[in-house]
């Protein structure tokens, strides 16, 4: 039985119609770049770089306001007052932040914001937001209170933000310290 077309046989010994063979090899060859090509980017989307090479800073995230609003039942309401600061060339622009404030590690305040203003880069800028205070994390905190009073205490803010860029990615930004309620005497 002749062939019609001018193609090399199949090597499969059942074949009865003769196929090409760049046809068998085109899907693997394919898939290969492709993972060739997603490896060699995927250092790049991991690591603290753009892809143009430069370093990418955190900004910082300073609590600089607490005021109490009016309550809401059993809820308790604060407008925290932010500043960021972007330590970058580029603007950093954010599709929103979720924070957690901490007191003696236990969560006190919490919340999400899709609010927050397009910072140009090494500049600095403030915005506000509404958090909502955690009844049972509270709680544990004034049982912890009354249990080992205390003169200092330690605090933690975490915040994630959701940054709009060439790279989507979201930044941890954590800041912490310890504040006194005993005066400080200076010589």
């Amino acid at each position: 039985m002749a062939s019609s077309n001018n193609y090399p046989p199949c090597r499969h010994q059942n074949a009865t119609k003769s196929v090409p063979s760049r046809v068998n090899r085109w899907p693997r060859s394919s898939f290969c770049w492709a993972l060739v090509a997603l490896l060699g980017v995927f250092p790049l989307l991991q690591s603290c770089t753009t892809p143009l090479g430069v370093s990418f800073e955190k900004p910082t995230l300073n609590l600089v306001s607490v005021t109490p609003l009016p309550a809401d039942g059993f809820s308790q309401r604060f407008r925290l007052g932010f500043v960021i600061r972007n330590p970058n060339g580029s603007s950093l622009a954010s599709k929103g932040m979720v924070y957690d404030i901490y007191f003696e590690n236990h969560m006190l305040l919490s919340g999400v914001s899709n609010s927050i203003p397009t910072i140009e880069g090494y500049t600095e800028g403030s915005f506000d937001i509404v958090a909502s205070t955690n009844m049972l994390g509270s709680l544990r905190l004034i049982t912890d209170l009354l249990q080992q009073p205390r003169n200092q205490f330690a605090y933690r803010l975490e915040a994630r933000l959701d940054v709009s860029s060439p790279i989507n990615r979201k930044i941890s930004i954590e800041e912490f310290g310890v504040f006194s309620l005993s005066p400080t005497v200076t010589p």
